[in-house]
């Protein structure tokens, strides 16, 4: 069973009973763990490092994003990179090298800033 997130504290406090009431001797689930679930926290628990790990399916994308292969490849990549540019620390210093590419494969200067652009955009997505 599912539970909707409330940002209101008390509007979370009473939903609690009734989605229990809904479905009794349902187990509920919360935080990801089967009973012992902690409601209404304002920080989430972390994995014990300190570190609240993503979930590895949204990741798989990014972690499989081959650097583009021509110029067309480069403009869209581009384009998404630009798309989170106000989150990523020094964009503009990160991006030079790849934005002027025009040699492919990419390689140098132009892969690294590649490779360095979606590690920034995958420590983006670790943090929300």
């Amino acid at each position: 069973m599912a539970l909707e997130h409330s940002s209101a504290y008390l509007s979370h406090e009473k939903g609690i009973p009734a989605a229990a009431a809904v479905a009794p001797g349902e187990d509920i689930y919360g935080n990801g763990k089967q009973r012992g679930c902690s409601y209404s926290c304002s920080i989430p628990k972390s994995l014990g490092n300190g570190v609240v790990k993503p979930d590895p399916e949204r990741m798989r994308a990014l972690n499989e994003f081959l650097p583009p292969n021509g110029y067309k490849a480069l403009r869209r990549v581009l384009g998404m990179f630009a798309h989170y540019a106000k989150w990523i620390d020094h964009f503009v210093d990160k991006v030079r090298s790849l934005a002027v590419a025009k040699n492919f494969p990419l390689s140098g200067d132009a892969l690294n800033s590649f490779k360095l652009l979606n590690l920034s955009l995958q420590m983006l997505l670790c943090i929300q």
